[in-house]
């Protein structure tokens, strides 16, 4: 039995909300569950976990503090659930009935909506009724609408050239006088004007990437990090230390920095989607003059030529694309197609500064699939402990049910797309044509994510059959003609100066790191 009972406070504050409802405010939401948990769980020792995703929409799952909480749940960390109100939870009554009716009963964790009355010990087999089903309808109904209203709203401000980003794009910050206005942001327009700079007196932009680093000066995401620390929009970025090519030309292919303003570029395909498409050209706000430039037009078009140069294209082959990271830097290398159909990777951090430990020479994909034949092949007469090989094999079986849950969601998202399409066409919202045209998109990707499920169901039954000690007797006999089986097995491989790698194990429980 556990020594103490574990309850999990959410709590969520979408951007939407503001402050403008203190009722609603993460304040208010905590002091009623604080409140109610003294009076319920009063006599009974229990510990509490508090989880907040404040400037997060309730329309999908896709919030930091929901994932954590989905994790405790999965792994029976936590015992009960508080909420102010289902509303908090999710605005989505597919979502918010999957987990109520069917995950958290399955998990034994108890769910408690305070404002809601409701209580999963009091409701055992009817979370299903009409109070609650129809209250979760009229949630989703409601974010519907309040999406309409959002982007009614904004498609005003659009026109009018005013910024409703969250923060200045880079070079620029807000005016503290006009939140809707951006002033120059000296420091970070100064490097700004010296890429254009540059690149007006030929200067490539690997070649600027390199001196940028050379000289210590933050990336884009870093000094946004640095300027607007309590947005997590940043953390993303963790990685992205260094200058690279890609890097400057986003920035001499900016329009913006000409002092013109260009919105809504992009719009979400529905309410809750992840999904964006491009505007028609009618749609995107574009406005002269809207703030001060940061370069002339003139020099904004004198390095266009140069930064839309052509690029080498890019080899859709190799067989350990995407496994192979720079043993110096840790960064992915980068893949370049050379005669016979084979591929070669170098690392593109190389070039970008002048002290760095990155990997200067290419290897080829042949040869680094050679490399691992030979030594999965030696390993195999000294095959870890078969107890943990099991143990190792029943972990890719989880994370395959893992993606075949995502998989499940993923259909369940888009049919939940296509019935609000419906809904959007029967109110006269949507055009016939743009219809047709996101229904086949939405059947396609369900048709195809139904496929990929049924081979993954597949490989899960075979999965379940099959010990280490099988998966590298298969590899010996067949890895010559289905190298595919090298990603079975392969995790990581990391590329060092001297051609020496180190390759992380799938089966990592059981395989240290191997150096050759």
């Amino acid at each position: 039995m556990k020594d103490e009972y574990v309850i999990a406070k959410y709590l969520r504050l979408s951007s939407e909300d503001g402050d403008k409802a203190e009722s609603e405010s993460i304040t208010n939401q905590r002091r009623l569950i604080d409140n109610y948990i003294r009076k319920m769980f009063g006599d009974i020792k229990h510990r509490t976990v508090e989880l907040i995703d404040d400037g997060y929409s309730g329309t999908n799952m896709d919030r930091p503090g929901m994932k954590k909480l989905l994790i405790m749940a999965e792994t029976h960390t936590v015992d009960c659930i508080v909420v102010k109100d289902f509303s908090r939870f999710a605005r989505d009554y597919i979502e918010m009935g999957r987990y109520v009716e069917q995950r958290f009963p399955e998990l034994q964790i108890r769910f408690i909506s305070i404002n809601d009355g409701y209580d999963s010990i009091e409701h055992i087999g009817s979370a299903g009724s009409i109070d609650v089903a129809l209250k979760n309808i009229i949630y989703t109904m409601y974010s519907m609408d309040l999406s309409e209203k959002i982007k009614s709203s904004r498609k005003v401000l659009y026109r009018q050239g005013k910024n409703i980003a969250p923060y200045a794009f880079y070079g620029y910050k807000k005016d503290p006088d006009d939140k809707h206005h951006i002033i120059i942001d000296e420091p970070a327009a100064n490097v700004v004007k010296r890429l254009f700079e540059m690149s007006a007196h030929g200067c490539g932009a690997t070649e600027i990437a390199r001196r940028l680093n050379n000289e210590g000066i933050l990336t884009p995401a870093q000094y946004k990090k640095r300027q607007y620390p309590k947005y997590g929009t940043w953390d993303r970025f963790e990685g992205y230390t260094k200058w690279t090519s890609s890097m400057v030309r986003g920035l001499l292919r900016d329009e913006r920095y000409t002092g013109k303003y260009i919105g809504a570029r992009n719009e979400r395909v529905a309410v809750g989607s992840r999904k964006h498409r491009r505007r028609s050209e009618d749609d995107i706000a574009v406005i002269e003059h809207a703030h001060e430039p940061i370069v002339s037009d003139e020099l904004y078009k004198a390095v266009q030529p140069i930064v839309h140069g052509g690029t080498r294209p890019r080899s859709d082959k190799g067989i350990m694309r995407g496994l192979i990271r720079c043993g110096g830097c840790g960064h992915s290398m980068a893949a370049y197609g050379v005669k016979n159909d084979n591929v070669k990777y170098y690392c593109p951090y190389k070039s970008y500064s002048e002290h760095n430990q990155c990997c200067k020479t290419s290897i080829c994909d042949s040869e680094l699939a050679t490399m691992i034949i030979d030594i999965v092949q030696r390993e195999l007469e000294k095959a870890a402990d078969p107890e943990k090989a099991d143990k190792a094999v029943k972990r890719e079986l989880y994370e395959k049910i893992t993606a075949a849950e995502r998989l499940r969601c993923s259909i369940e998202s888009n049919k939940k797309e296509k019935l609000s399409l419906y809904m959007r066409l029967a109110k006269g919202e949507y055009d016939e044509n743009d219809f047709s045209e996101q229904i086949k998109e939405l059947s396609s990707s369900i048709k195809e994510n139904e496929m990929r499920l049924n081979a993954l169901e597949a490989s899960i039954k075979e999965t379940k059959q099959l010990s280490f000690k099988d998966m590298l007797l298969r590899f010996k006999e067949s890895a010559e003609d289905d190298r595919g089986l090298i990603r079975k097995l392969v995790n990581t491989v990391y590329v060092y100066e001297d051609k020496r790698i180190k390759i992380v194990w799938n089966f990592g429980d059981i395989n240290h790191l191997i150096e050759t």
